[in-house]
């Protein structure tokens, strides 16, 4: 059996974004950005219960998910999961993301979900590993803070599938 550092490689560019995604990300990215954007307004993040991600933007509705963020472990709670999430990374509703096949890539992946819980905003960040099974994975990730009082309950994520390994944000947005 090959060790998590044999099998996995892993690329992560992350881009931290304020008021905009650039006219480069993929349609589904800019789609749920801008969906979330104008329903918060002014503030920092939108109530979950005020988006409609499927009604607003159902050409990305399999490439989104929702993760319930809670104190305790398991912190990141699956609470829905588009069918091409499902497919191409094996989670489910209930799953932790701790449950992604993710190598040492893992920990990159759950820093990002801390800080976007911790800043209260927006990260984009493309992500690229082998698979426990050979096969490889290249998405690029948006997550998007949902919650009110301060306090982020949930996030909203939109994965786009591809060869996203050799492509670098061009910039960054603070």
């Amino acid at each position: 059996m090959e060790s998590v550092a044999s099998y996995a490689s892993h690329k992560a560019y992350e881009l931290r974004i304020d008021s905009q995604v650039g006219e480069d990300e993929p349609d589904e990215i800019r789609a749920v950005f801008a969906h979330w954007d104008q329903v918060r307004g002014s503030r920092d993040m939108p109530r979950r219960a005020e988006l409609d991600i499927i009604g607003c933007t159902p050409t990305a509705a399999g490439n989104v998910f929702l993760v319930d963020v809670h104190a305790a472990a398991p912190r990141f709670v699956l609470r829905l999961v588009g069918t091409k999430v499902q497919t191409r990374l094996g989670l489910t509703k209930g799953d932790s993301i701790e449950a992604l096949d993710a190598g040492c890539e893992m920990a990159s992946i759950v820093e990002q979900y801390e800080r976007t819980v911790a800043d209260r905003r927006p990260t984009l960040c493309v992500h690229s590993w082998v698979r426990l099974n050979g096969k490889p994975i290249d998405y690029r990730r948006l997550l998007l803070p949902l919650g009110e009082y301060g306090q982020v309950e949930t996030l909203l994520g939109c994965v786009v599938f591809g060869k996203w390994d050799k492509v670098r944000p061009k910039r960054r947005i603070l």
